[in-house]
């Protein structure tokens, strides 16, 4: 069953927040402490962003899975590397501490794609059985 609604299922709700956590980062990126390219990331993040908050309920749960896990393996992988491996090493500049955001921001792509192949397909509910020894005979 599909909700219409954009905040409607829980899987929206944390891809919302995933997005937020990562436009927050573009944005540091393209205008808190510009780099060259900053601005080109942002209109990319907002653009894959908005069409996948948009398509999310039309795709088939599989091909969301796959495009979720792809877009977190990505964004993980930008954040660890881009980021926070310069905080670990000690030689950070301020972008770098916002890459956190960027970086729990693909977590939660992963975490999303990885709950969506655990819970996989549940069929519809039928009508409630009674249980056995319920005491309706």
């Amino acid at each position: 069953m599909r909700n219409s609604g954009l905040l409607g299922t829980r899987e929206a709700r944390v891809l919302l927040v995933a997005a937020a956590l990562v436009m927050l980062h573009s944005l540091d990126e393209a205008y808190g402490h510009p780099e060259d390219g900053g601005k080109v990331n942002l209109a990319v993040a907002i653009g894959v962003f908005g069409l996948l908050l948009a398509v999310h309920g039309r795709l088939r749960r599989w091909w969301l899975v796959a495009v979720l896990g792809i877009l977190g393996t990505d964004v993980v992988i930008q954040g660890v590397l881009g980021h926070l491996s310069h905080v670990i090493e000690g030689n950070a500049v301020p972008l770098d501490y916002s890459g956190f955001l960027f970086t729990a921001g693909g977590a939660l792509l992963l975490w999303l794609a990885l709950d969506m192949f655990r819970r996989g397909r549940r069929p519809e509910r039928g009508p409630e059985r009674a249980e056995v020894g319920s005491g309706s005979r």
